[in-house]
């Protein structure tokens, strides 16, 4: 039952971490079309601190932050709680070898 449950764990931090790859590119997809879009930007200089774009690099930055903090607990409370359980429930009534604890 034990390597059953922890299958199941890792099969589910799996398609969470897909679940959150697709969010951190859909997030880049967006916040570059809409960094192009304003379109503000003049080669050689740097990006002003009040413009659009600035506004947009700063959100994206936050915004991956923000994605892997909520992956790295996620993933911890899903193996956490596999492992939690599998602790509590997943003993079997007799030790290695065959004798009753």
């Amino acid at each position: 039952m034990r390597p059953l449950a922890w299958t199941a764990a890792w099969i589910g931090v799996a398609f969470w971490s897909f679940l959150v790859f697709g969010a951190w590119a859909m997030t880049r997809i967006v916040f570059g079309v809409a960094r192009w879009s304003f379109g503000d930007e003049v080669p050689g200089f740097p990006v002003e601190p009040t413009s659009p774009t600035w506004l947009i690099d700063l959100l994206q930055g936050f915004g991956g932050v923000a994605l892997f903090t909520v992956w790295a607990v996620v993933s911890a409370g899903i193996l956490g709680t596999t492992w939690l359980v599998t602790s509590l429930f997943g003993r079997s009534g007799k030790e290695p070898g065959g004798r009753s604890r």
